[in-house]
């Protein structure tokens, strides 16, 4: 169950940077937060899922 939560979880996660990306490309959101969200799923990677893992 713990491995289903975190596939869904990365999942999420992958799919808002991708729709980060589309915003982006489309103007519809500015640079600040499309580097926002960037720094938020890389703080996420690197700091939240290997305590989840643990």
């Amino acid at each position: 169950m713990k491995k289903l939560y975190l596939k869904i979880l990365v999942f999420f996660v992958v799919l808002l940077l991708v729709l980060n990306i589309v915003l982006f490309s489309l103007n519809i959101i500015n640079y600040f937060i499309f580097w926002f969200i960037i720094i938020l799923a890389a703080f996420f990677a690197y700091k939240v899922l290997p305590k989840r893992l643990g």
